[in-house]
């Protein structure tokens, strides 16, 4: 079954003819108005049922704020959730670091109690290791005399078909050098000398000849023992019939650092050895 519109009147130029509703009122109201004028067109008529707010708006605020509060213990309420969550699963933890100090703070005052029991055996070793300084450097700075003397007479012997004959020998000790200061203070016939000495030996002595002396002075030479050796004045005697008795001489020489009862480090030479730096002038100073 078909169904066709209906028929449109149809004005002037054969256009079909706009319906009533569609037409504005206004201007089909009016005299004179020609009803094929073109009029505007309005939105189809929705009909829809009548609204009438009557709540005051104080109760709509208060519902609003009801909201928000709402909203807002919901969000307190999970954040306590939360930090009850990370503390329950961070208590373990905590406990077992809780037990670990308590552990470390018995430990440390059993360790505590220990070093107080021991104070006085540490106070006796601090005593122990002064004393031990003491007596080695004392013994450092002690010279072997005897063995000085005992060396001295053994050059003699070598020297001389018979062994020189020594009238007196003198010692002078002077210790061990500070840094700094004249390392041989002692006679020495070599002026650029830079040997170590503890002390300065003088002895008169008699020989049978001028070679002899020589060969005195080269074996003290030859001895680690003595430094710089040199005879400062000699003389010939003469009998009563104008015969020659022998060479009479003075002489000295130094004692070196093997003369110490306690020998030097090799760092305690380069100490006394190797002068201390000069002080760089700060900025600001004179040069």
């Amino acid at each position: 079954m078909t169904t066709s519109a209906p028929p449109t009147a149809k004005g002037k130029g054969g256009k079909g003819k706009k319906p009533f509703w569609q037409m504005e009122i206004g201007r089909s109201g009016s005299k004179g108005a020609d009803i094929n004028d073109e009029v505007i067109e309005h939105p189809p008529f929705v009909a829809v049922l009548p609204r009438v707010n009557l709540i005051p708006p104080v109760v709509l605020q208060s519902l609003a704020m009801r909201k928000v509060r709402r909203w807002l213990f919901a969000f307190v309420a999970l954040l306590v959730v939360a930090v009850s969550a990370i503390w329950y699963l961070q208590g373990s933890r905590i406990d077992e670091a809780e037990t670990r100090l308590a552990a470390a703070q018995a430990t440390g005052a059993e360790l505590q109690t220990q070093v107080d029991a021991f104070g006085a055996i540490k106070a006796f070793y601090a005593e122990l290791e002064s004393q031990q300084a003491l007596v080695n450097g004392t013994l450092a700075s002690q010279p072997q005399a005897a063995v000085v003397i005992k060396q001295l007479a053994q050059a003699g012997q070598e020297a001389g078909d018979e062994p020189i004959s020594f009238a007196n020998v003198g010692v002078i000790y002077h210790g061990i050098p500070a840094a700094d200061t004249t390392l041989n203070p002692c006679p020495n016939p070599n002026p650029f000398g830079s040997e170590i000495t503890i002390g300065c030996l003088t002895f008169n002595a008699t020989a049978k000849n001028r070679a002899e002396v020589s060969r005195l002075l080269e074996v003290l030479e030859r001895d680690p023992l003595f430094v710089g050796p040199y005879v400062t004045s000699t003389a010939i005697g003469t009998g009563e019939l104008g015969i020659g008795t022998g060479v009479t001489f003075a002489g000295t020489t130094g004692i070196s650092l093997d003369g110490l009862s306690t020998l030097l480090t090799q760092e305690q030479i380069d100490a006394l050895t190797t002068p201390a730096p000069a002080a760089q002038p700060q900025d600001g100073e004179e040069q």
